[in-house]
């Protein structure tokens, strides 16, 4: 995670992308830096979503799976 942003945001939001990040304490103590006061944070995570379901389906295919690099399920 870079620590070069001097700014400061009214609103932050990530669909699909959080899940990626390893250290959610590192991640959440940087955005609440990034916030304004008052600010909000938007977050959507694909393992509380049914593409999460559709997404582990595909990767077993054996058409799409090839193109999944990492195990779903970690």
């Amino acid at each position: 995670m870079r620590d070069n942003c001097n700014v400061q945001f009214d609103k932050i939001f990530s669909f699909f992308a959080i899940h990626w990040i390893p250290n959610w304490s590192q991640l959440f103590k940087r955005l609440y830096d990034l916030i304004v006061p008052g600010g909000e944070i938007a977050y959507y995570l694909i393992a509380e979503s049914d593409t999460y379901t559709v997404w582990k389906q595909m990767s077993k295919d054996p058409v799409w799976g090839k193109y999944y690099e990492v195990e779903i399920d970690k």
